[in-house]
């Protein structure tokens, strides 16, 4: 499995430069979309606008995604985005999934829940299952998610 590239939302690059996000001390969370789930970098905005197409709770997933501890770090004039690695373990008959969204949980200056980005699980592209008692952990890039130069 290889992943995809870390894709930003149009509207995170905006949050990140007006202040709504704070990559270093908002709490950051990371949730699993099915293969339903069609990206739009352009329109979609906030957590509400791709529910739709999360994996249903249960097997193992719990809606919402699970926490992340952000970092945000600046380094020889370049600003490095990471986080830690996400992981699931199946349960009962395990899950699948195609997309981790990143998003800032809480209301930031009266928006809800801004989404900051989105990663391919594999870039095949296919579904990728966490079986009953496997645990993934998305391992992601050493260099960070992105980078602001």
């Amino acid at each position: 499995m290889t992943m995809g590239a870390f894709t930003l939302f149009n509207t995170a690059k905006l949050y990140i430069g007006d202040g709504t996000l704070d990559l270093n001390s908002n709490t950051i969370k990371v949730m699993a979309l099915t293969s339903a789930y069609t990206p739009n970098v352009a329109t979609q905005t906030i957590k509400a606008n791709i529910v739709a197409n999360e994996v249903a709770s249960g097997n193992g997933y719990t809606t919402g995604g699970v926490t992340v501890t952000p970092t945000y770090n600046l380094s020889g004039g370049t600003a490095t985005f990471d986080s830690t690695d996400p992981s699931w373990t199946g349960a009962t008959s395990g899950f699948a999934l195609r997309y981790l969204v990143w998003y800032a949980s809480g209301t930031l200056n009266t928006i809800v829940d801004p989404i900051i980005g989105y990663k391919l699980v594999d870039t095949t592209p296919a579904d990728v299952t966490i079986g009953v008692g496997v645990t993934v952990n998305f391992v992601l890039n050493a260099s960070g998610l992105f980078t602001l130069t």
